[in-house]
């Protein structure tokens, strides 16, 4: 007699609308949790990789992130989102 796989239940995936987002930043006090949220959205980053990015992994004249070791244990580059620097006044 064959034993039946248990099947992982699938993840629900879950977006926010612009809107919303922008409603999560305004009400969030503190400016490091707004720059994880802001460069998570702008620029595709997890939760993991913007809770390991460390400043010099950051090129503001490229307008480039490294991110090391992310998913798969692998390094690659994103952007910095669009006016992000302006914002933060870090240019």
């Amino acid at each position: 007699m064959k034993d039946k796989k248990t099947r992982k239940p699938k993840k629900i995936s879950w977006d926010i609308s612009e809107d919303e987002f922008t409603s999560l930043v305004k009400k969030t006090p503190q400016m490091h949790h707004k720059t994880g949220f802001l460069l998570a959205w702008g620029s595709g980053l997890r939760l993991q990789e913007v809770l390991d990015l460390k400043e010099h992994c950051i090129n503001f004249e490229k307008g480039t992130l490294k991110v090391i070791q992310g998913k798969n244990s692998k390094d690659r580059y994103t952007v910095i989102p669009h006016g992000f620097t302006k914002e933060y006044n870090l240019e």
